[in-house]
């Protein structure tokens, strides 16, 4: 009912102030006794559109926390103007993503000049730039609000898969990791001193084994080699992500592949996702807010995958927490279940 009232007010406070910005223009033209045009000159509309946007953007986010707004004057071959960068803190229920779209949908319906690109820098993140012509008016971040306090997104806990990196250096450490009591997914690096060894291990132990492509530059035929040298393994994690990959390989191994979001758009993943080969994104890790964003979004996403070192300070907090936590709330499965859950849209 807030938003509701939110959006009324919205469209009250556009209709005011395009009426307003009609009036001053017809007496602008009164004075100067020019005759009125039929139409609306582009810098008018733009004036109108841009008022549109200033209005709406408070509207929808009224139940929001402003946390910072800096106006930078901008100038270019058409004349000066200013563009606006907010920060918005979101309440705990207020989700970043539909609030983005509405926001979106809002400015193609009511400023049909504007063009807005949406992007989510992090997990829960949401930004939006919003242009008039080649100018950019807006950028706008959405942050939420991280709680433990939210009840489980739904009905059924979140699937959670949890992805160790970096395996195959530490003999001890590395068995610690394999010898955890639920479902994980070890991401092995190839031709290190244990990796053989943790590869066995974790067949034994009932953990699922991806391969790690350790640099950027490795060739086809070097990645190949790779995959060989990792028994048992079922992916591909592309930590850099490399500029070629081996897609007949990959293909006939029934890889899938796991790269962070920021790091997805390139051709050499487009061309093995072009070819059928599967890809899941993460740019998830437990950083300085330790586990409360991991948390939050355990509360707010029906499926996460995190991924973390195996020499991660966070590491044993997080499989501890994991370990104790109530079935209601989340449930540790292997990475290419969350691959599949993602992929057809079933539920468990």
């Amino acid at each position: 009912m807030k938003r509701i009232i939110g959006y009324l007010l919205g469209f009250a406070i556009v209709i005011s102030a395009l009426y307003w910005a009609v009036i001053w223009r017809l007496s602008s033209h009164s004075s100067h006794n020019d005759p009125l045009d039929n139409t609306a000159s582009p810098i008018v509309q733009t004036r109108f559109e841009r008022l549109v946007i200033e209005t709406m953007v408070p509207a929808i986010l009224g139940d929001a926390t402003l946390e910072s707004e800096v106006r930078t004057p901008r100038v270019d071959d058409e004349g000066d103007w200013a563009s606006t960068d907010m920060v918005w803190r979101l309440p705990q229920r207020m989700d970043t993503s539909l609030t983005a779209e509405e926001l979106a949908q809002m400015t193609a319906d009511l400023a049909p000049h504007a063009t807005v690109y949406r992007s989510s820098p992090d997990d829960g993140v949401e930004v939006l730039r919003i242009y008039l012509g080649k100018r950019l008016i807006h950028h706008l971040t959405l942050q939420p609000t991280l709680s433990t306090l939210l009840p489980p997104q739904g009905e059924t806990p979140a699937l959670l898969a949890i992805v160790v990196t970096e395996l195959g250096h530490n003999g001890r450490i590395d068995q610690e990791i394999i010898d955890t009591n639920f479902p994980l997914t070890v991401s092995i690096e190839p031709f290190a001193p244990f990796a053989l060894r943790d590869a066995r291990g974790a067949l034994q132990s009932y953990k699922e084994v991806i391969v790690t492509s350790t640099r950027n530059d490795l060739t086809s035929v070097e990645i190949a080699e790779a995959m060989s040298a990792v028994p048992n393994s079922t992916g591909l994690l592309l930590s850099p992500a490399p500029s070629e990959l081996p897609h007949a390989a990959l293909t006939e191994a029934g890889y899938y592949l796991l790269g962070l979001r920021a790091a997805t758009d390139t051709p050499a993943i487009r061309h093995a996702t072009n070819e059928g080969i599967r890809l899941i994104t993460s740019d998830l890790s437990i950083g300085d807010e330790g586990l409360l964003r991991f948390q939050h979004q355990l509360r707010t996403e029906p499926s996460l995958v995190v991924t973390l070192p195996a020499t991660s300070e966070h590491l044993s907090e997080l499989l501890e927490f994991v370990g104790n936590a109530p079935a209601s709330l989340l449930r540790p499965v292997y990475l290419s279940e969350v691959l599949d859950f993602q992929s057809s849209g079933r539920s468990y």
